[in-house]
């Protein structure tokens, strides 16, 4: 009875073997070989960075971004300068595609800063004779003023002084006269436009104006 029992175990065992053999052995289908045969084919040319295609490696790694890099096969190369990304990897780094087109770019930056005068184009307007204002037009400092503005006239005994003899000069005249006249003038403060203006009047002025050079604002004020 025992020795059937163990015959009979053994016959299924190989039986059983016999069922088996010839799946674990059997070749593979077309497809399996096709798809092994496909794999086996590919070659990787090199390892790039999904984020920068010029960096390259010969072997798998990170990138400089703490990325897998990604395999380049032969069969898909790119060329030129042309860049592609295989769909499972764009899906990861959600990636998104635009139209490009011309548009002005901009950021944002905060930051401390300061605000001043431009050295360059700051006016001192100076009185050079001895005298007193005689009206004056700027209230307060940080008034807007333009080009032609008037600031203030001055009463100047030496200025009425000069604009005489300018006018003797002027009748005489002499012409190297009546430009050291008009130079003495102007070294007083007198500017081209008041000068002419006192030749063609005739008579001094007592009050002599003075104007704002340019556009911009009273930063200081020394006279009440």
């Amino acid at each position: 009875m025992n020795k059937i029992t163990i015959t009979l175990l053994v016959l299924a065992a190989f039986a059983a073997g016999a069922v088996l053999g010839p799946k674990l052995w059997a070749p593979m289908s077309g497809d399996a070989a096709m798809s092994g045969e496909t794999t086996q084919e590919r070659e990787i040319l090199y390892w790039v960075a999904p984020m920068d295609p010029n960096f390259r490696r010969d072997e798998p790694g990170k990138s400089p971004m703490g990325m897998d890099l990604v395999p380049v096969y032969a069969d898909q190369a790119p060329a030129g300068d042309e860049v592609t990304i295989s769909p499972a990897v764009e899906n990861n780094l959600g990636v998104r595609t635009e139209a490009a087109r011309v548009r002005p770019l901009w950021r944002r930056v905060e930051a401390t800063g300061y605000v001043g005068f431009d050295e360059t184009r700051i006016s001192h307007i100076n009185t050079r004779v001895q005298g007193w204002i005689a009206r004056l037009l700027v209230d307060a400092e940080g008034e807007r003023v333009r080009q032609g503005d008037l600031l203030f006239e001055l009463y100047s005994p030496e200025l009425v002084n000069a604009q005489k003899e300018y006018l003797q000069a002027l009748r005489r005249g002499g012409e190297s006269l009546q430009r050291g006249a008009a130079e003495k003038l102007r070294a007083l403060g007198m500017i081209a436009p008041e000068i002419e203006a006192l030749g063609k009047r005739g008579t001094a002025s007592e009050n002599i104006r003075f104007v704002a050079p340019q556009d911009g604002i009273v930063a200081s004020l020394s006279v009440r």
